[in-house]
């Protein structure tokens, strides 16, 4: 665990993801959790370590960093982005009425509420904490990773966790990606200057610079694949552009760039995305069906 700010620690977890908690006066908030609860528990035994302050709440950057073992051996409010209902049988049961944008949660509401809620917004809402040093998490439904995922932000403190529209140093995930929505909310992240700690899903803690990263990898990727469309090549022919892929980060089997990552995962990764990106072009084309 790694502090960044004064209130806020990161921790990579053992499939490499990054998870993040923020100290209030009165609590601790997790962004996002490990996916298996005996690392969960040892998370919250690091947390426990720096503060004395109890967790109250875990907000989620997506639905995918949901793991339904996970929430069954904590005993704390869950907050992600109403789509993720129809993404995760596990939440529905439990699933508040907060959901309305604009939405301002406490640790006070919470308790109130009772045990593990399942607390859903539907465009934007604010986690607020403490009473006379208040601080404010804000979360911004985004949907260009995947569903449900969102932008967390602790207002005025120039940090944000990204979750998986960010990747530092290795390419993005890019199989469930709404690529319109997703270039649109990047583009103007860089552009904005109050900015200046960014917590991706995946790799170093840096600053806006891998958000050029990012939009750069989906720039080539989309190149690349609208070339053997248009050249009528088979879906299987995304395999030849994978080493390409790879060599924008500098990764290949045997040598990385500046941390450790697992090639063929990254590589499967990489084939993931970029048959997504196929497919929709096919599709988009009128050409589904003709793809082997």
């Amino acid at each position: 665990m790694k502090k960044i700010q004064k209130n806020v620690y990161v921790h990579v977890t053992a499939s490499g993801h990054n998870i993040g908690c923020v100290i209030g006066e009165d609590g601790v908030v997790s962004i996002d959790l490990p996916f298996t609860p005996q690392e969960t528990l040892s998370w919250r035994a690091q947390i426990a370590d720096v503060t004395d302050k109890p967790l109250r709440a875990v907000i989620f950057t997506a639905s995918d960093r949901v793991n339904s073992d996970v929430l069954g051996s904590i005993n704390l409010p869950s907050i992600i982005h109403e789509s993720a209902l129809t993404q995760v049988p596990s939440l529905i049961e439990g699933a508040s009425s907060f959901g309305h944008a604009n939405d301002v949660i406490s640790t006070a509401m919470l308790r109130d509420y009772g045990p593990q809620p399942e607390v859903t917004y539907s465009d934007k809402m604010t986690y607020s904490m403490g009473v006379r040093h208040q601080v404010h998490i804000d979360v911004q439904y985004i949907g260009g990773y995947g569903p449900a995922s969102a932008f967390v932000t602790v207002r005025d403190s120039g940090l944000i966790f990204t979750g998986d529209h960010v990747t530092n140093g290795q390419p993005p995930q890019l199989a469930n990606g709404d690529f319109s929505r997703w270039n649109d909310a990047l583009t103007a992240l860089k552009k904005n200057k109050k900015i200046t700690v960014l917590v991706p899903g995946h790799g170093p803690v840096g600053d806006l610079n891998s958000v050029n990263e990012v939009l750069d990898y989906i720039k080539l990727a989309t190149s690349r694949v609208k070339t053997l469309v248009r050249n009528n090549k088979s879906r299987a022919d995304v395999l030849a552009i994978i080493p390409d892929m790879l060599a924008m980060y500098a990764l290949k089997p045997g040598k990385t760039n500046r941390q450790v990552v697992d090639i063929d995962q990254v590589s499967r990764t990489i084939r993931g995305g970029l048959e997504r990106i196929y497919d929709d072009l096919k599709q988009e084309n009128g050409l589904v069906g003709n793809s082997h």
